[in-house]
């Protein structure tokens, strides 16, 4: 029998009998409520702009 077979098949039986979640993986109903969330406030996107000149190089 090919080993492909194994590496391909393997994977797909073990996975096939954890078809179900543990309850420690599972959202608790606590966190799915209302998330809060920050108040958005306007901030210019060129705020923390610093014009640059162009200078000669020194020695």
């Amino acid at each position: 029998m090919k080993p492909s077979l194994f590496v391909v098949g393997l994977p797909l039986l073990v996975g096939s009998c954890a078809s179900t979640l543990p309850p420690d993986v599972v959202a608790s109903p606590a966190a799915v409520e209302q998330p809060s969330a920050r108040p958005a406030a306007y901030r210019s996107p060129i705020s923390g702009y610093v014009t640059r000149q162009p200078v000669d190089p020194k020695p």
